[in-house]
């Protein structure tokens, strides 16, 4: 997210690229960055792969904050307000149609992916990798493929971020976010796209939630009111650690269980 963010900030304020033309580039990009993270770490998986893509975080933002000719260093780089085939997107409302338009392309698009013959070899090798490669897959490919895919992606979302904001930096891409994105998905259910998009919502609805009950809170006991930030994040810890060992499928396998449960209801039998 944050090198799709920054392509097209610099594509956009430096090189005068428009919106329609810095978005796509953007994911581009970071598919290409994508693809050479790939190659190192073919081998890896689980918990090793995890490490190692946070890992090239730090080697991100070392760049960015470093190579000031280009990315401004902690200062950020200003993006003027996109203009869609003449329609300015200028405020935050107008800028939600076009974010829900390509979320919705970019879930279709996963949908279908998962369902094609590229789906089912990502399936058949995160079950069992050395099964799929009797069978017949080529690991190395659909490794590297998934990579890239997925970086582009989460460059184009990055891109879009960067233009909502109008002004993106280094701040923007902290180690707290790659966590809170990594709990979107495991909250959600892995390996599902409804379950990423549950997951998403409500990881971004569990902050407002604890900030309206904090204000009571804060007011019955005023002792509490320091902490109110230390109990968000002991919360935010235990929703993670509570459906890590309870619910390895997330809200969406508590969604197919209701849905099974009230299909045949009420004869069950």
């Amino acid at each position: 997210m944050g090198i799709g963010a920054y392509t097209a900030a610099i594509l956009s304020s430096k090189a005068g690229f428009p919106f329609l033309a810095a978005l796509p580039l953007a994911g581009l990009m970071t598919a290409a960055t994508g693809l050479a993270v790939a190659f190192p770490t073919l081998r890896l998986k689980g918990l090793y792969l995890v490490v190692t893509t946070l890992a090239f975080q730090f080697i991100a933002e070392h760049v960015i904050y470093h190579w000031e000719s280009l990315t401004l260093s902690d200062k950020g780089i200003k993006l003027m307000a996109p203009d869609l085939l003449g329609w300015k997107l200028d405020t935050y409302e107008s800028f939600y149609y076009v974010i829900l338009l390509l979320a919705v392309a970019a879930a279709m698009f996963t949908k279908n992916l998962a369902m094609s013959k590229t789906g089912r070899a990502f399936v058949a090798i995160r079950d069992r990798d050395i099964a799929a490669e009797i069978i017949g897959i080529h690991l190395a490919k659909y490794k590297i493929l998934a990579f890239v895919i997925s970086s582009f992606i989460a460059g184009l979302a990055g891109a879009l971020y960067a233009y909502l904001l109008g002004l993106i930096g280094p701040d923007h891409f902290t180690f707290h976010q790659s966590i809170l994105y990594i709990a979107m998905i495991i909250v959600g259910g892995m390996g599902t796209v409804l379950g990423s998009i549950i997951g998403a919502i409500f990881m971004v609805l569990l902050p407002e939630v604890i900030a309206t009950l904090s204000g009571p809170l804060a007011s019955a006991y005023p002792a509490f009111s320091p902490r109110i930030g230390a109990i968000a994040v002991v919360v935010y810890g235990l929703v993670i650690i509570f459906f890590l060992l309870f619910e390895p499928d997330g809200l969406f396998g508590i969604w197919i269980r209701l849905k099974r449960y009230w299909k045949p209801w009420p004869f069950t039998y």
